[in-house]
């Protein structure tokens, strides 16, 4: 009877740990990022300025914030170059990806989203693009999660970033 009782109650604590293990890490966003920025973020030092901005340790740790108010963690998983970047974006590897501005952005008249694929950018970008500080953020996020575009668009508003949606439909749904 003590041996049944045990095994129930280390069978109910084994569920339990499970359980918060897969809760744990499904509160985890999924940043894309060129590899070059995972070094300067893991060594804690900055690369040379033709390698990366001295801005981007303080964007990831401004990210990190605003998500752990959410109880969500950041995890940054890199990519050798900005295709198979934008390709983990569309195929739903990542929540988002964080790259340098340069112009390219996954823009639909350039590249061209998956098909069906729209994005909209925050008010605080057409007011950038508007007061010539567009130019001046070295970075910009996208994000294909509407909740998390939400949270960041409200709390990120002092950062080195424009903040993109980008809305990748469901496949095999029709449009």
């Amino acid at each position: 009877s003590d041996v049944a009782l045990t095994e129930a109650l280390v069978g109910t604590m084994l569920a339990i740990t499970l359980y918060a293990v897969a809760v744990r890490s499904s509160l985890t966003m999924r940043l894309g990022v060129i590899q070059d920025w995972e070094e300067v973020e893991a060594d804690g030092e900055s690369l040379p300025d033709s390698k990366t901005k001295p801005d981007f340790g303080e964007l990831m740790d401004d990210l990190r914030t605003i998500l752990s108010k959410h109880y969500m963690r950041l995890e940054l998983v890199t990519y050798t170059d900005r295709e198979t970047l934008h390709r983990a974006l569309i195929e739903k590897e990542v929540h988002g990806t964080c790259t340098e501005d340069e112009g390219w952005l996954f823009e639909q008249d350039q590249r061209g989203l998956a098909p069906g694929a729209t994005q909209k950018a925050s008010p605080q970008d057409d007011q950038d693009q508007v007061g010539q500080e567009y130019e001046t953020l070295p970075y910009h996020t996208q994000t294909r999660v509407q909740r998390l575009y939400e949270i960041m668009q409200s709390e990120l508003s002092l950062s080195a970033t424009s903040l993109t949606y980008v809305n990748i439909p469901e496949a095999g749904k029709d449009h």
